[in-house]
This record gives C-alpha cells, structure tokens and sequence, in this order.
C-alpha cells in the first residue's frame, strides 16, 4: 500500500480504509491478498474450469456463439480452491460483514481470462441480469 502523509491523523486502520473507499468509489482493492503461491494454485484451477467447460458445451466456437469465450462460470462449483481461498477469505468475510452486516448471497463468480489486442465485451458497464429491474439506496453487493 502507497504511504499517504497526513496531519492530524494518529490512527487509521486497512478495515477502516477499505470501507471509505467502497462506500466512496464502490469498490476497494485488496492488495496482496493471497499470496503469489495461492495466485498462482487459483490461476491454474481457472484455466482448468474454462477448460472442462469447453468441452461441456461443444467447444470453442459454441461459447463463442454464446458469447461467452474467455469467461469460466461458477469456478467454486468446480474446484474447492475457489471455495476455500476466496470465497471464504477471513480478511473479505470481515469486509463483508462490516459493510453489509454478514447478510449476503453469492450471485455469479467469473473468471475473466484477456488475451493481448483483444477488446472484451465484459469490461463495458454493464448491470448483471438479476439486477436488471432493481435499484438500492444503500450497498448491496461487494
């Protein structure tokens, strides 16, 4: 994490940080979350899932047709690896439960694989279908 000079300031913690900037932007990145180790075990798995779902539906050129080339679905679905190192990470668990009081559901969990040159349509904004007809005051999902 950068080091921010500041004044007047004697405390501040990740947590707190994390907080202000989903509830500022929307969003937070946690930095070396998982280590390069872990990175690379989930990296590896993603690869896998989009690998056997290929052959689930028939092949390249039919998640082309879908649309959905370059995109692994419900990875936990496939491989525990997703479950265990992600999903249930004590440090997001945390996050989530101080920022929507430990109430929520997974909806979707992609892997989104770029290749260089390549512009994808999944980095336009978009609102997810479940969502399409919804509107919140208040955060809803992390």
């Amino acid at each position: 994490m950068n080091i921010v000079k500041k004044q007047g300031v004697v405390e501040q913690s990740v947590i707190d940080f994390h907080i202000e900037n989903f509830k500022r932007n929307g969003f937070s990145v946690f930095r070396q979350l998982l280590s390069p180790e872990i990175v690379q075990l989930v990296k590896d798995a993603m690869y896998r899932v989009y690998e056997r779902q290929l052959e689930e539906v028939g092949g390249l050129e039919n998640l082309k047709k879908m649309k959905d080339d370059g995109i692994a679905r419900s990875l936990f679905a496939y491989d525990q690896i997703f479950l265990k190192q992600i999903l249930m990470n004590p440090i997001l668990l945390n996050y989530i439960d101080l920022l929507l009081d430990n109430s929520f559901t997974l909806f979707s969990q992609v892997g989104v694989f770029s290749e260089p040159g390549k512009e994808l349509h999944q980095t336009a904004w978009h609102r997810e279908i479940q969502y399409q007809h919804f509107t919140a005051s208040r955060p809803m999902g992390v």
